[in-house]
């Protein structure tokens, strides 16, 4: 009858073979490997987009309190990165323990081990792990066993690189490594520049300027360390900013190591106060006290 007859379609109908799709819809596109990469860390990302950056030191009021008190107390080291309109990408931190801090004033500056965590600070959102720098404690003697960090991703947690300071005379050279130990980078800066032999806080004497070479020795980066103000020149000499401009650099993880670079670069040769300008910013301020007192008398 004709229940039996719809009820024999409708089962028929649930055993019929489905029309096969083409294969464009089980296919998807497959993105480059170094895409891939990108995507797995958003700070890399983030960094593919900047043509460049500013890393900027951030001065302890109570480290320099304690130096003009005569008793200088090392504190952690920080530092801000910012884009070219003054955004903050990401934030740096040391993570030195206290006793190796005070290391770094002494003779065994060279020799002293710190570590250093860059976070990723995206813009209304919450600070996230994004690069690592690992510098051991080793024993350096003039040419040998010289001072070399490791930069490690932490979001993906592999190692991406490695700085090394070679045993040079009188100019500023470096080399950057892989994660294969293969240099990429070298950065050189002349010793004859005028923030070397005569610094001063503003004008040519307050920028020392680097050169990033490929290794086929071809200029691809510029570098450059900054005096901020003339207040920090006087008061607060270890305190520095840096100028990174990528021009040619265009793999992520290399501007992630020329980033950890300019932080390794600071600990090495700019991270000790230079005494005699600290005594003339304390000379500056006893004589504007004196001046101010007798005025007032």
């Amino acid at each position: 009858d004709l229940p039996v007859c719809l009820a024999s379609l409708f089962l028929y109908s649930l055993r019929a073979p489905r029309e096969p799709r083409s294969p464009e819809m089980f296919t998807q596109p497959l993105l480059p490997p170094g895409q891939l990469r990108m995507s797995s860390s958003p700070g890399l990302a983030a960094l593919s987009q900047l043509p460049s950056l500013e890393v900027k030191e951030k001065a302890s009021l109570l480290q320099e309190l304690s130096t003009f008190l005569g008793a200088e107390i090392e504190m952690r080291n920080r530092y801000a990165v910012v884009d070219s309109v003054g955004n903050q990408l990401f934030y740096a931190v040391e993570r030195t323990d206290c006793c190796r801090r005070q290391l770094q004033r002494s003779c065994l500056q060279d020799c002293a081990g710190w570590e250093v965590d860059v976070l990723h600070t995206p813009p209304g959102q919450y600070m996230q792990k994004f690069l690592s720098l690992r510098r051991p404690m080793q024993c350096v003697c003039c040419c040998l066993c010289r001072p070399t960090a490791d930069v490690y991703d932490d979001t993906r947690g592999v190692k991406i690189g490695s700085l090394h300071d070679p045993f040079r005379c009188c100019n500023y050279n470096f080399g950057i490594q892989d994660a294969g130990g293969n240099e990429v980078l070298r950065v050189h800066g002349g010793c004859c520049q005028p923030a070397v032999l005569c610094p001063l806080p503003c004008g040519p004497c307050s920028e020392i300027s680097f050169e990033v070479e490929d290794r086929g020795g071809q200029v691809v980066a510029h570098l450059q360390k900054q005096v901020p103000s003339c207040w920090s020149f006087f008061f607060a000499p270890d305190v520095d900013n840096y100028h990174i401009e990528f021009e040619a650099v265009q793999d992520p993880n290399w501007k992630a190591l020329l980033l950890a670079f300019t932080i390794y670069m600071d600990f090495l040769f700019f991270n000790t106060p230079n005494e005699s300008r600290q005594q003339e910013g304390i000379d500056l301020m006893e004589d504007a006290t004196a001046s101010s007192c007798c005025c007032f008398c």
